[in-house]
């Protein structure tokens, strides 16, 4: 049985020594890479993570891949899937849902749209949008952004979904899509991990609530495509209770095959 996980948080360029990043420490990750490298019926283990996040013990079954932005992980995904057709995906990394496109300052964005109205009178919202999202392509990434900037800013462009284009990669292996979401009850959250299991065919989703993890524990809730629900409250219990349940899953579906 082959492994692909994915762990860690990304990180997207402003300049040459900036970043924007998030909080994601890739222990979970780390450790049902781990857990899955435990058992006998595992070959191998792909772990595609990041140079901050924490990484498991090395061992002969796991690869790392180390990445850094959204565009590293969607070139490293495919090329994985390519070369070692995953029978199972954990999709566990958070992935930066924008990059930075450009940046300029208040200052200059002020004086180039001052500039441009002069030229047209009474603008539209539409034509003045239209000149923004030019304005938008033609600035560039600074090697370094002067720290003299007043008020800087950063114009960001949105990134795929990767999650979105797992099923149509590898249409037979079993995905488990993370959701991590900031919401007032459990019922919520657990309307927003089926939905993302649908949209995405996922098999199962590991779903989390931002005020559900801390130091001191981490609750989640392993939803399947019956809306059956698994819920543990620790890091460790939930890489074992996820490599059980998936370990489960591919041996019931090989069963099928040879029948």
């Amino acid at each position: 049985m082959h492994i692909l996980i994915t762990a860690g948080g990304t990180s997207e360029k402003i300049d040459d020594v900036r970043k924007i990043t998030n909080s994601s420490t890739g222990e979970l990750g780390a450790l049902i890479a781990k857990e899955f490298a435990l058992r006998q019926e595992v070959e191998s283990i792909h772990l595609l993570t990041t140079k901050q996040a924490i990484l498991p013990d090395i061992h002969a079954k796991i690869t790392t891949h180390i990445v850094e932005s959204h565009a590293q992980v969607q070139a490293r995904l495919r090329s994985i899937m390519e070369h070692h057709s995953p029978d199972v995906i954990i999709h566990s990394m958070a992935i930066s849902d924008y990059h930075v496109s450009a940046v300029s300052s208040l200052d200059t964005l002020a004086e180039e749209l001052s500039l441009w109205l002069e030229s047209h009178s009474n603008p539209s919202t539409t034509m003045i949008k239209a000149y923004l999202e030019q304005y938008q392509q033609g600035a560039e990434l600074p090697k370094k952004m002067s720290s003299s900037i007043t008020n800087p800013l950063l114009m960001l462009a949105p990134n795929a979904k990767l999650i979105d284009q797992l099923r149509a990669l590898a249409p037979h292996a079993t995905i488990v899509g993370f959701k991590l979401a900031a919401t007032e009850t459990v019922e919520e959250l657990i309307v927003i991990g089926f939905s993302l299991l649908q949209r995405c065919q996922c098999d199962f989703v590991l779903a989390n609530r931002v005020e559900d993890i801390s130091e001191d524990g981490h609750v989640a809730f392993f939803i399947d495509a019956d809306r059956q629900i698994s819920t543990w409250s620790s890091k460790p219990h939930i890489a074992q209770g996820i490599v059980e349940r998936l370990l489960k899953e591919r041996n019931a579906i090989k069963r099928s095959e040879k029948q």
